[in-house]
């Protein structure tokens, strides 16, 4: 597995139009601070886990001056129990989050399309969202 920083300065975690298969979604919040995290396959069939760190500059989840950390651990080994491995790595680390930060956490299990875990997400009280057009393709 390769993990990689990015230091995404964009507030978007997930782009569900680079997913082909959505496990499951995971939220963390405390003072100031949140945390969120997918487990997912990519375009190429690849098991991925992206987790990203914001921390508030304002309450405005679309203040660009917020400080966000994205990283990104892909399975390039082909490891069939990547996934599973992924998920139990979010598990915990949202876990030992909550406990540690008096926070509040959520767990979305997904195992389904992007577009599920889309529809999903629009119901959480925690989510912010902007739709994009799919990118069209000749």
């Amino acid at each position: 597995m390769s993990l990689k920083d990015l230091h995404d300065p964009r507030p978007v975690v997930c782009d569900f139009n680079q997913m082909t298969y959505v496990e499951a979604i995971w939220f963390v919040a405390w003072h100031e601070t949140d945390w969120f995290a997918v487990v997912y396959k990519d375009l190429d069939g690849v098991w991925c886990a992206t987790h990203r760190f914001r921390y508030w500059n304002t309450a405005d989840p679309w203040d660009r001056r917020d400080k966000k950390t994205v990283y990104t651990a892909r399975d390039e080994a082909a490891d069939a129990n990547a996934g599973a491995k992924f998920a139990g790595t979010f598990d915990s680390i949202s876990a030992l989050m909550q406990v540690v930060n008096h926070g509040e956490r959520w767990k979305m299990p997904v195992r389904g399309t992007p577009e599920q875990a889309a529809e999903l997400l629009k119901r959480q009280p925690w989510v912010h969202t902007k739709v994009e057009p799919k990118p069209r393709t000749h």
